[in-house]
């Protein structure tokens, strides 16, 4: 009797390994929106060096005093650190209206006018801060979280 039940506890257990394997693949994939919602690059920005041809460079006399943001929903605005010393030289408040960015995968974000086609970036993570290189690869720039 034994080696009646064998066969159909193995055939039980193969079913049940096929649905732990469905459910096991269905939950290591993401929609896109998640992806979109958790992006590396969305939040604020503030540079804090540049580099180029890996030789680090001054960042201009504006840049430390400008955050950009890359929002969940694929727009960009640029604005003003409100601070007492935001030199003269800088203007005013820059806010940066029909910039998108649309991630292409293996490190690669598009940064685009609405109506241009855009440059393409690789972009990614050292610790906590963003690096943007540009398509050359003879710039970077290194931002933190503002």
């Amino acid at each position: 009797m034994n080696k009646l039940r064998l066969p159909q506890i193995m055939k039980d257990l193969k079913i049940v390994i096929i649905i732990l394997f469905g459910f096991a693949i269905l939950l290591s994939c993401s929609n896109d929106d998640e992806n979109s919602e958790n992006d590396i690059i969305i939040g604020k920005w503030v540079p804090i060096a540049r580099y180029e041809s890996n030789q680090q460079i001054e960042l201009s006399l504006c840049d430390p005093f400008f955050y950009t943001e890359y929002y969940k929903d694929h727009t960009v605005i640029s604005n003003r650190i409100e601070t007492t010393q935001f030199p003269d030289e800088c203007g005013m408040t820059i806010s940066e209206l029909g910039i998108v960015w649309e991630n292409l995968g293996n490190r690669k974000y598009k940064i685009r006018h609405i109506d241009e086609q855009g440059t393409v970036f690789t972009i990614y993570k050292e610790a906590s801060n963003l690096v943007i290189e540009s398509p050359d690869n003879i710039t970077k720039t290194v931002l933190e979280p503002y």
